[in-house]
């Protein structure tokens, strides 16, 4: 299912245009997780990616939109949870920066973070990240942190609190042999009406001595140890009389649910008839529904318990384990519906679920949503758009919107070398794969896009695959390129049936760096005429590598021979002697057939770059993400004399390994494999009128938002507005008017808005804004 989710204003130094962002992936496939119901407003809901996105859905999980992107690719966003009616709260981890692997309090209103609680930095740690936390909702000064920090290959966990909203940090408990017998923790928690108030829950350690709850009831500075000898994990307390808290265990042992009616002091196991088969035990989230608080549901490996009656009777429903198309190995957290009782979100580690029975039986959430490695378009026959989920590949006919999926793992499953993909540009529905299995791989030849194996062209090799070319002149004959410095032409008419080419620069054996064919050009005039980037230099044969001619004139000043690459060798289809190079420190141009090479525009990790094949003089490329660079694209409208680039902030900061494209006339189309947000498609209007640069977007401020009636704008000093426009997601200009500190949206529609704000000097401001 299509969802056009973002309308943008993409801005260059010169240019403006405008592009549409769709989710296009297959929605059997998608997972997110902390699925929350916001706790006043009906059907709306949040939950987070993979990585680095919440979402937000205004029907109830039918469909969802970005609501705000971490600005790292990186970034992790765990923990997700509703504070009240206007705040949120998260942390992130994963990132290389300590300093943003940190807790968040994000304003649901103008979609921004509010507070950021960062706790010290651990000498001579190497990395750290948080684990679990709890924030006292009566004064979001005070917060517990359970951390962890990497030294060498060893991790340590520490628990932190402050009062002062992370001005200063009080350390609780640290894992470490002679305080704690190197007992790590798994959760915290703040008494809801007690800010001093405190308890941590212990996991294993290496010694007979493990778990346990310690409980502070001055903030800290002393702990009482109950339930001492049991793994613990998931804390909750009874909102509505919070004397009421569970706990459950953690993965040693059997599952079990702790309740104490005295806030912690005393413990009683609740007599829930557990399933003793299955290998997951611990109790990950134990959930009570604040509007009804006869409703509990307990989140257990491979089961679930719920209760209609306040804990006194159980039924407990075990998930089988061995079901790879079953939705429940364990859940993680849950969301009752405050509008429809009986109605629970639930996260599990498979898919999102919904149950409309309390969790007794549970029905997938279709969301796009997903870890996509590959895209790819090709223009033969109706058009095709492949893309990659669950290490297999999904074909969507673009003229009927079909969707067919071969190949898929079911989640659970594990495989130490991922499958590639390499659909031909020649040949309609056939496509290559490398299946790797272990150490191994295999190279096959797919027809019927994907469904079936026809050939065999490769067995038993443990190397990577740079590159795949189809002979324009004899489809029969494939260029294969490998990470072992190896280059092959293949017969696809028989079973491996190959020819090895002799590269221009021969390596020498490892630990020597080898200098990879990563690109290559078969001149569909004449296919004898062959051009690959090998390193960071361009080469020519003409009789399949008998001899080489370097034609490196202008490359040398800016790629290292050894250290770059030239990804991508395109030419100009209006136009045979121009061709364009995507290279590692940017892009490259020449018009005299190779001879000689400019330097057009200047960026790392430059992976394709294309010449638009409906509109003359327009050229497309794409940045991947790296460790040195953040996934975006760059056009030009000038064959290359300027170029726009529609940087990370525009896309929604996705991380992207894999970039492809079609052409309309007026359109490009960039298909992008994500991290986390399956394949999205970028629509840009290169027809789109220029106006001039927008300034600093955070003189302007905008409340509510999201809005029902009114939106408040708010200049700074000194900052001066004549008009404002407000475009829907199709950029049209769906309201106009003269400056006004109060803006009446109350005509529009549910969703996405762009306002932007043009001064009496024709400078603009834009941001985003919902209506409700």
């Amino acid at each position: 299912m299509k969802r056009i989710v973002l309308s943008l204003f993409l801005l260059s130094l010169s240019l403006v245009s405008q592009a549409q962002v769709e989710l296009v992936g297959d929605d059997n496939y998608g997972r997110i997780l902390d699925l929350t119901y916001h706790p006043t407003i009906q059907n709306r809901v949040y939950a987070v990616t993979l990585k680095s996105h919440i979402l937000i859905s205004n029907d109830n999980g039918n469909s969802w939109d970005f609501f705000y992107s971490f600005p790292n690719y990186q970034a992790r966003v765990q923990q997700l949870k509703v504070l009240d009616d206007d705040t949120m709260s998260f942390f992130v981890a994963e990132t290389s920066n300590h300093f943003e692997n940190t807790l968040y309090l994000l304003d649901l209103n103008s979609v921004t973070i509010t507070k950021q609680f960062t706790p010290p930095v651990t000498p001579g740690a190497t990395y750290e990240w948080i684990k679990s936390y709890d924030i006292y909702n009566a004064n979001r000064d005070v917060a517990i942190l359970n951390s962890s920090f990497k030294i060498g290959i060893d991790s340590w966990d520490i628990v932190y609190y402050t009062a002062d909203g992370g001005v200063s940090w009080d350390m609780l408990y640290l894992q470490d042999y002679e305080l704690n017998d190197n007992i790590s923790i798994n959760n915290v928690a703040i008494n809801p009406i007690n800010p001093d108030h405190l308890f941590i829950a212990r996991a294993n350690g290496p010694t007979d001595n493990d778990g346990g709850l310690l409980v502070s009831t001055d903030a800290g500075l002393n702990f009482t140890e109950v339930l001492d000898g049991i793994e613990l994990n998931a804390i909750t307390f009874d909102e509505n009389n919070t004397d009421t808290m569970y706990i459950g265990t953690g993965w040693k042992g059997v599952s079990n649910v702790y309740k104490s009616t005295n806030t912690g002091v005393d413990w009683e196991i609740i007599p829930i008839d557990w399933d003793a088969n299955g290998p997951y035990k611990q109790v990950n989230e134990i959930e009570i529904n604040s509007n009804n608080p006869d409703d509990i549901i307990v989140l257990a490996g491979d089961e679930i318990a719920i209760s209609s009656n306040g804990g006194l009777d159980w039924d407990n429903y075990p998930h089988d384990v061995d079901d790879s198309n079953g939705l429940y190995l364990f859940g993680t957290h849950a969301s009752y519906n405050p509008f429809n009782p009986g109605e629970v979100l639930i996260t599990t580690d498979k898919y999102p679920t919904r149950s409309y029975n309390g969790g007794a039986t549970l029905e997938q959430i279709d969301n796009p949503f997903y870890f996509s490695k590959f895209v790819d378009y090709t223009a033969l026959g109706d058009g095709h758009f492949y893309h990659g989920a669950q290490s297999g590949m999904v074909h969507k006919n673009t003229l009927t919107d079909e969707d067919e999926a071969f190949h898929i793992i079911p989640l659970g499953s594990f495989s130490v070398n991922a499958k590639e993909y390499f659909p031909d540009k020649y040949v309609e529905g056939r496509i290559y794969m490398r299946n790797g299995s272990g150490s191994n791989a295999t190279f096959y030849m797919l027809g019927n896009h994907g469904a079936s194996i026809d050939r065999v062209l490769l067995g038993y090799f443990g190397v990577n695959i740079m590159d795949v070319e189809t002979n324009p002149s004899n489809t029969d004959e494939i260029w294969v390129s490998f990470s072992n410095s190896v280059t092959r032409i293949f017969d696809t008419t028989q079973d491996e049936s190959f020819v090895d080419i002799n590269l221009p620069v021969i390596n020498q054996p490892p630990p020597a760096p080898q200098i990879l064919h990563a690109s290559t050009f078969i001149d569909p005039l004449n296919s004898d005429h062959v051009l690959i980037g090998q390193g960071g230099r361009v080469f020519e044969t003409f009789n399949e590598g008998a001899l080489w001619i370097e034609k490196s004139v202008g490359l040398a000043d800016y790629l290292d021979p050894a250290a770059d690459y030239v990804f991508d060798i395109t030419q100009n289809p209006n136009n045979p002697n121009e061709f364009a190079l995507a290279t590692t420190q940017g892009i490259f141009m020449s018009d005299n057939y190779g001879q000689n090479w400019e330097l057009v525009h200047t960026a790392l990790n430059v992976r394709n770059v294309v010449y638009s094949s409906a509109d003359e003089n327009t050229l497309v490329a794409s940045v991947y993400t790296s460790g040195a660079s953040e996934a975006h694209i760059i056009y030009s409208m000038n064959n290359g004399e300027s170029w726009t680039v529609i940087p990370g902030s525009m896309l929604e900061y996705v991380g992207s390994g894999k970039m492809d494209y079609s052409f309309e006339p007026g359109l490009a189309h960039v298909y992008m494999s994500t991290f986390d947000s399956g394949p999205l498609k970028v629509s840009i209007d290169i027809n789109a009128l220029s106006i001039n640069d927008p300034v600093d977007n955070s003189v302007i401020g905008i409340y509510p938002n999201p809005t029902r009636n009114y939106l408040n704008i708010q200049l700074k000093d000194g900052v001066e507005v004549k008009t404002i426009e407000v475009f829907n997601l199709d950029g049209q200009t769906i309201l106009e008017t003269e400056f006004t500190e109060k803006l009446n949206v109350s005509g529009l529609t549910e969703g996405l808005y762009l306002l932007r704000l043009t001064g009496e000097n024709g400078q603009f401001y834009v941001k985003k804004f919902v209506v409700k």
